[in-house]
């Protein structure tokens, strides 16, 4: 070992390669004595010099990847940037459009509330623009000939009214709703008259309401008042509470358009909603027994109830087919007036002021709605 400790490290040449000798003891030292430090085999250094290459290599491809990837850094911060002061500037654009969009909503608010008084209105004012019409159903078709204007009068004044109607009696016109004629054996078309003053019109009725259907060629006709489809559905509401009042015999009246009056003991009670007229009658029941009803006079009670609320909702809404079937025979009828000048109404029903023979009419054939059939004119 002291020989070992004692050597002296020879010098190499450049571009050599020393490698030393990790061993201990003697072993090492004799290992060391017989070959020393010697550079490494050209083979090996041919390897070192490939390897040292290579790394060279994926260095430079690797400093280009990241050079790439920086480049797309710096586009998405760019991007990034445009995004942020875009956002900034619709921030200061929905700023400044708040007070317009509350303005607007203002100004919605309003058209709306007026858009629903003129509907009102309107509704008012056709409903006044039929005052003086009536609607007959069953009556035969063709029955009427060529003028159907002449034919009712004559009718009128010999088998409904003989004596009551005024001096000015007459008919403006009258005409079948503009619907595809039926088939043998259904339903004839309505047919709707205006008359020249309404107090004749009340003095028709009121007989028609006395005497019940009229057989004219061994069909039944019944007349009824001329109203707009939406006043029809909400009389019809009332049709299973009138039903419930007259088997109470209690004193009623619907008022137009769809208030229901109850005269009961010298107290006058009035109802815009079917709703409040069976919670008033269940009390009435059960205030005219003096004591409470039974379990089961209580369930009876019920179910009639939630059955004529039923009802009412039925003759509320009208089913989709229904109205298409009805939509598609005014055009129908539309088609067939062969170019007249027609004037078209939005709930169906002629008015006064159209022009006879050529109204649109919307409602059903029977010219009330369907899936309700009015016993009487009271039901209307």
């Amino acid at each position: 070992m002291g020989k070992t400790r004692g050597l002296k490290e020879p010098e190499l040449g450049s571009g050599q390669v020393t490698t030393a000798c990790p061993m201990d003891g003697k072993a090492g030292d004799g290992i060391k004595e017989s070959i020393g430090e010697q550079p490494l085999p050209e083979a090996l250094q041919l390897h070192l010099d490939k390897v040292l290459e290579a790394i060279t290599a994926s260095k430079e491809a690797l400093e280009h990847k990241i050079e790439s990837v920086v480049m797309d850094v710096n586009i998405l911060r760019t991007e990034h940037k445009k995004v942020a002061e875009k956002v900034k500037a619709n921030d200061i654009q929905l700023e400044e459009l708040k007070p317009e969009v509350g303005a607007n909503a203002m100004h919605i608010r309003g058209l709306t509330e007026r858009l629903e008084t003129v509907e009102r209105r309107m509704e008012e004012l056709e409903g006044r623009d039929r005052r003086s019409n009536i609607r007959l159903i069953g009556l035969p078709e063709e029955i009427e000939g060529q003028n159907m204007v002449s034919y009712l009068e004559d009718w009128l004044r010999k088998e409904v009214v003989v004596e009551g109607l005024s001096p000015f009696f007459a008919l403006e016109r009258a005409h079948r709703v503009p619907a595809s004629r039926p088939q043998p054996g259904m339903p004839a078309r309505a047919v709707v008259a205006k008359l020249l003053h309404y107090k004749d019109r009340d003095t028709i009725l009121q007989k028609a309401r006395e005497h019940g259907p009229y057989n004219v060629s061994n069909a039944k006709v019944s007349m009824f008042p001329d109203y707009t489809l939406n006043v029809q559905r909400q009389r019809f509401s009332f049709m299973a509470v009138k039903r419930e009042l007259r088997e109470e015999s209690i004193q009623y009246a619907l008022m137009f358009p769809a208030r229901l009056r109850v005269i009961v003991d010298g107290t006058t009670v009035f109802f815009n909603d079917p709703k409040e007229a069976w919670s008033w009658l269940e009390h009435y029941r059960k205030g005219r027994s003096g004591t409470m009803s039974t379990k089961e006079e209580s369930i009876t009670s019920k179910r009639q109830r939630r059955r004529g609320l039923k009802r009412s909702q039925k003759a509320i809404r009208p089913t989709r087919m229904q109205a298409e079937r009805d939509k598609k025979a005014a055009i129908r009828a539309a088609e067939g007036m062969n170019g007249q000048k027609r004037g078209t109404e939005s709930e169906g029903g002629a008015t006064g002021h159209t022009t006879s023979g050529s109204d649109s009419e919307t409602t059903p054939q029977n010219g009330v709605l369907r899936g309700v059939t009015p016993r009487t004119a009271d039901d209307l």
